[in-house]
This record gives C-alpha cells, structure tokens and sequence, in this order.
C-alpha cells in the first residue's frame, strides 16, 4: 500500500510493527483455529456489531478479522456496496492491520491523524471519525478489531471507548465458544 505522505517517528514505528505481526506464525494459527475467517453471517456477531452501532450513533461498525492477505468482516452494520457482499478487504487497504500490536486506533479527526491522514483508502470511503479497538485472544494473540466509523469528524468520550472495549470484549467471548466447537 502506498501511503500519501511522510511520518512521524512514532507512527512510522507502529507501521512497522504491525507490520511483523501481520506475518506471525502463532497469530495466523490463532485466527485459522477460531474457523470464523470466509464464514456467513452469525447472529451472536451481527447483534453486536448493531448493539455498537446504536450505542456510539454511528453510521457504520465492523467486527473484522485480519488475515495475511486480507481483512474479513466477520459482522458489520451499515456496510456499504459492494462490501456487504464481498465482506472483505485486500489486506493493503485495512486500517485495522494497524492494532495488530495491541494498540487501539482513536481518531476523532482523519485528517489530522498521524496514521490516518495518509492512508488511500481513508479518503474515498468518506471516514471522518475512526475507532479500533484489537480483539485479543487469552494469550494475547490479535485476530483483528471491533471498529466504529462516523463519517464526520466527531470527539470520542471516554464513555464511547469503553463501550466499544466492553462490547469486543463480548465479541471475544463468542469467538471463544465459536472455537470449542472447531477441529
């Protein structure tokens, strides 16, 4: 992916680590185990990813999990054509690569984001607010991010982030009983 512009120091080094971590062996086992990744449409994801949505009075959430060469979404509210089909992302263009090192993305502002300032595809998808939060297994692996998109730059309060942290969190519960059940 071809960002548009140069970095700073910190954000260059957050590029890079997740970056390595995109690429982890024992993460992408992580994810290949939960066997969420190219699977329909659950209820249990679907009512979060609207619960999000509601909550935060946002236009758009996604639950998406982060492969090596793409980003699926496992669940999403108000997701736009043709995503709503296809449901996932060329891996260049995710954003949500970009908590893989456990770190969560809270822009309230795109356009003065260190990080999302230059990223292509921040622009054409209209993305004026953007919050991350990584979704982590018990062992601290990361499969992806439970995002929330407004497409107006908009303050995230402190409420809003734990709503979103509390409901990934609920996400990650359901992963782990969705895993039990996979050989």
């Amino acid at each position: 992916m071809q960002f548009k512009g140069p970095f700073e120091p910190d954000t260059e080094k957050r590029i890079e680590a997740s970056n390595r971590v995109l690429l982890d062996p024992s993460r992408l086992e992580a994810l290949h185990r939960t066997g969420l990744m190219d699977t329909g449409n659950e209820r249990a994801f679907d009512r979060l990813a609207h619960l999000a949505a509601k909550f935060l009075n946002v236009p758009l959430t996604i639950i998406s999990l982060v492969g090596d060469k793409k980003q699926f979404f496992k669940a999403a509210y108000g997701l736009p054509s043709p995503f709503d089909h296809t449901r996932e992302v060329p891996i260049e263009d995710s954003i949500c690569r970009y908590t893989l090192y456990n770190k969560p993305i809270i822009a309230s502002d795109v356009t003065t984001d260190p990080l999302l300032m230059y990223h292509p595809t921040v622009k054409p998808s209209g993305i004026g607010a953007f919050i991350a939060i990584p979704m982590a297994t018990a062992e601290g692996e990361i499969l992806g991010a439970f995002c929330a998109v407004d497409n107006k730059a908009r303050p995230w309060s402190e409420q809003d982030i734990y709503l979103l942290t509390e409901l990934t969190e609920s996400v990650m519960t359901e992963i782990a009983y969705a895993s039990r059940f996979v050989s």
